[in-house]
């Protein structure tokens, strides 16, 4: 098995984005993959229409269940466990992938030897339908061999943990799994990869396609704020854990000195 796409899915029941995600999934170019969708202890129709799917495709898809509500990071860490390929990708159910994307991102990887391969993506109207914009994530500068100052470069725009493939082995000896029952789990694991992976490379093309529900949650987020909002301060508390849990990698492996 070359490549595993794991695919995040928590009450996604009510529209079709959660469908659209896997069916640009199904629909890809490259074809010795595997879908581990992760149902993250949904209580709506969610973890139904993962089944569905996954009876119409048992070849390549696979339903995981978390029995408990654990986030991003742990929705990745049960799908790593299970996953059987070389490779590793990252989805969030409401977002959606190129077509060929995936065999664009394994192409180049081959070509090259890199351990870690980006790409750009662009953020998709829920209202319009359309696309609003292009987001270039990376610079040329920042590719190749990882030396200390390109290092540093990705350490501070990695750019998303959707937008890239992993190999397996980058992922299985960084010493730490995604932290998990926080919100900012990707934020601590971007940084890692970006310590850890030895040559990354850059497809300059939107490949992945964000849905913008994230961006009104935040302006939702900042008007709540005078009010003292639970997932307000859920969020700020999240984003300390994450600090602390990155701090504390960084002197435990010795990266404190070159990247303080």
């Amino acid at each position: 098995m070359e490549l595993s796409i794991i695919v995040s899915a928590y009450n996604m029941a009510e529209d079709t984005r959660l469908e659209n995600c896997l069916n640009s999934l199904l629909e890809q170019t490259f074809s010795d993959y595997e879908i581990i969708a992760v149902d993250d202890a949904s209580t709506d129709g969610t973890s139904q229409i993962l089944l569905d799917f996954a009876a119409l495709y048992p070849d390549v898809f696979k339903v995981m269940q978390l029995g408990t509500h654990k986030g991003r990071g742990g929705v990745r860490n049960l799908g790593i466990k299970h996953a059987r390929g070389k490779w590793l990708a990252f989805v969030e159910g409401k977002d959606r992938t190129v077509s060929t994307m995936y065999e664009k991102l394994l192409t180049k990887a081959k070509e090259t030897g890199a351990d870690l391969v980006g790409c750009d993506y662009c953020i998709v109207s829920e209202c319009a339908g359309g696309e609003d914009g292009i987001v270039h994530v990376h610079e040329s500068s920042q590719t190749g061999v990882l030396d200390l100052e390109k290092h540093k470069s990705l350490f501070l725009n990695f750019g998303g943990i959707c937008t890239k493939i992993y190999r397996r082995k980058i992922i299985q000896d960084c010493g730490m799994n995604f932290p998990e029952d926080i919100l900012t789990a990707d934020k601590v694991m971007e940084c890692v990869m970006a310590l850890r992976a030895k040559h990354f490379e850059y497809v300059a093309e939107p490949l992945y396609m964000c849905s913008d529900s994230d961006r009104f949650s935040e302006l939702e987020a900042e008007e709540d704020l005078e009010s003292g909002s639970e997932d307000v301060w859920k969020y700020c508390e999240d984003h300390m854990e994450a600090s602390r849990l990155l701090l504390q990698y960084i002197q435990d492996f010795g990266y404190l000195k070159d990247y303080y």
